[in-house]
């Protein structure tokens, strides 16, 4: 995704930025975050404003990036069904700023979240967060947090 054809912004090189969607501002700093070529890419809620056919075509091509550039790439996001179809490793993330679990994907991406390996993950990432939702709602600490004492 270099800026070229295969980034499918050809039709908005001569648009001015503020006319802009936010689906298209997003493809447009993801391809210039590709463009200067980073070995790691972090990316937070990437796809978020895109409706289904971009948000698709540009999950492939970041696949693309991944796979044919040799990019590490790290993407941040509420969506499990998008962190499955995209990712090869899910980080569930736990309070205050830790990693409850990872979970690998070993299905080649883009898998759908039908895969066997894809339901599987689906299901460990939502009891985790569901475990983590009950700690919190109890009062507990997360795993190998501290519990604060009321003073």
């Amino acid at each position: 995704m270099s800026g070229g054809p295969s980034s499918g912004l050809l039709d908005v090189s001569e648009a001015n930025p503020r006319q802009f969607s936010g689906g298209v501002g997003q493809c447009v700093a993801l391809a210039c975050a590709l463009a200067v070529d980073p070995a790691l890419l972090p990316t937070e809620e990437p796809f978020a404003a895109l409706d289904s056919s971009p948000r698709e075509r540009m999950q492939r091509e970041l696949v693309r990036a991944w796979q044919q550039e040799g990019k590490a790439v790290i993407v941040i996001t509420h969506d499990i069904d998008q962190a499955i179809i995209i990712a090869d490793r899910v980080a569930v993330m736990s309070r205050p700023g830790g990693i409850a679990a990872i979970m690998p994907l070993t299905s080649p991406r883009l898998r759908t979240t039908l895969d066997p390996d894809s339901v599987g993950v689906m299901q460990g990432v939502r009891r985790e967060l569901h475990d983590a939702s009950s700690r919190s709602a109890r009062g507990r600490a997360e795993p190998g947090q501290r519990q604060s004492r009321p003073a």
